[in-house]
C-alpha cells in the first residue's frame, strides 16, 4: 500500500471528520462568538422575505392576509409549522398583525433573544426604516 503522506504523522480519516464536527459543535454552542449576531440576521433576512411576501399577497388579492396561514394556504410561505405559526431563530412564533399606524399596514415582529423587552425587538416596520 503506498504511503500517503498525512498517514506517516498517524491522522487517518476518522480523525479529521472528527476534528470538522468538533469545529461545527463548537459553533454551533457559539464558542466563537458568531451565532447569535447570525441568528438576528436571520430573522432580519425572514422577517425582509415575510414581508415581500404579504406584499405579494396583497398585490394578488387586493387585501392584506390575516394572519400567516393565510400565506401557507397561498404557498408564499413555506417554513410554517402545521399550525401556520412560522418560528424565528430562537424558535419562537413571529407576530403578524395588522398596524392601520404603519405606513404598510402590517408589522412582523421577532421578539428577539430575550423575549422580554422591546429593545431588541426584530420589526419590519424598523427594518424598512433602515434602508
Amino acid at each position: 500500500m503506498k504511503e500517503v503522506p498525512w498517514m506517516k504523522y498517524g491522522v487517518t480519516a476518522l480523525a479529521v471528520i472528527a476534528a470538522l464536527l468538533c469545529t461545527s459543535e463548537c459553533r454551533e454552542l457559539n464558542v466563537f462568538g458568531e451565532r447569535g449576531d447570525s441568528k438576528e440576521r436571520i430573522a432580519e433576512n425572514e422577517i425582509r422575505s415575510m414581508s415581500e411576501q404579504v406584499e405579494l399577497y396583497r398585490e394578488t388579492r387586493a387585501a392584506l392576509p390575516s394572519d400567516f396561514s393565510a400565506l401557507t394556504r397561498a404557498n408564499l410561505i413555506k417554513n410554517a409549522q402545521e399550525d401556520g405559526r412560522v418560528l424565528d431563530p430562537w424558535r419562537r412564533p413571529y407576530i403578524y398583525k395588522l398596524d392601520p399606524d404603519t405606513k404598510v399596514g402590517f408589522v412582523i415582529v421577532s421578539k428577539g433573544p430575550d423575549e422580554k423587552s422591546e429593545d431588541d425587538d426584530i420589526r419590519s416596520d424598523r427594518l424598512a426604516k433602515q434602508r
